[in-house]
């Protein structure tokens, strides 16, 4: 097995920004703050950049763009002022927000582009009667490679979860500690990302926080079995003597032909130390 960091590689990066709220605070700094990892050279020319903005319907004002603090200011500006975007009179669409189709149609485009693909949903994780769900959209990121992280704002998510007083918390803050079940940081994990909910005043930093992890994933390259059993396959990742917490993004292995293993002129290999596991993979169904 080979192990580096990804570091510097490139990214195809997709921004989904939910913009319904017009009291969010996140969005308030967003176009201010996510130019500025280029900027910080957090993001580089060579990543892509695709950003998307999501109230009475959805409007992409970028694909596929160089990451640049230019591309990324006017990607921004575009997508805020999209005609229609909050629907007739200005009134939004809070309270029948379809973040999960959203988030359907970044993922699918996000699947046509190369290299490492991630998608960070800033918003409040909230869907409002979707007919796509979010069990379905982790099962199809997890086919096409792609590793999903999501920001949110902490005091709205703990007051949204029956805090009458929100504790304070540092940059970074995972919701994994609030009770009940969350859709959104399960669609996240299950991807190989992670749900963030960071207070106001820390969220500069919690969004570098994000594209640290991003550049400091691991990527594992291994052999494949002999055993070529085709399917769906879990990697579990552990750390000894460590209680680390661990999550891996998926990529699609092809199968070679079986006709290739009596074909006289394939070269026999040596054989896999790779070995497939007994357990049954645990879907999000």
């Amino acid at each position: 097995m080979k192990m580096h960091i990804e570091g510097d590689e490139p990214i195809s990066l997709a921004i989904l920004l939910d913009v319904s709220d017009r009291n969010d605070p996140l969005m308030r700094h967003m176009r201010q703050l996510l130019p500025q990892l280029a900027q910080h050279s957090i993001l580089t020319s060579q990543d892509t950049v695709s950003v998307f903005s999501g109230d009475c319907k959805l409007i992409r004002s970028a694909l596929a763009l160089p990451a640049t603090a230019d591309v990324l200011s006017e990607a921004l500006e575009q997508g805020w002022a999209g005609s229609g975007l909050h629907g007739e009179s200005n009134h939004r669409c809070a309270n029948s927000l379809h973040l999960w189709n959203f988030t359907a149609k970044a993922l699918e485009t996000l699947a046509t582009l190369p290299g490492r693909r991630v998608l960070l949903i800033i918003s409040n994780g909230e869907d409002r009667s979707s007919p796509v769900t979010w069990n379905q959209l982790a099962e199809y990121a997890d086919q096409k490679s792609i590793a999903i992280f999501g920001l949110r704002e902490l005091m709205r998510l703990q007051l949204a979860r029956g805090f009458s007083v929100p504790p304070e918390g540092g940059a970074g803050v995972y919701s994994a500690s609030l009770e009940g079940e969350d859709p959104f940081l399960q669609l996240c994990e299950l991807t190989g990302g992670v749900a963030v909910a960071t207070p106001e005043k820390q969220l500069p930093e919690s969004l570098r926080n994000i594209f640290r992890m991003v550049r400091g994933r691991y990527i594992l390259e291994f052999p494949r079995p002999d055993d070529n059993t085709p399917g769906k396959h879990s990697v579990e990742v552990k750390i000894p003597s460590s209680d680390a917490f661990t999550t891996a993004a998926s990529v699609t292995v092809l199968i070679p032909e079986p006709s290739r293993a009596t074909d006289p002129t394939t070269i026999p290999s040596n054989s896999s130390p790779a070995v497939l596991g007994k357990r049954r993979v645990l879907t999000t169904h």
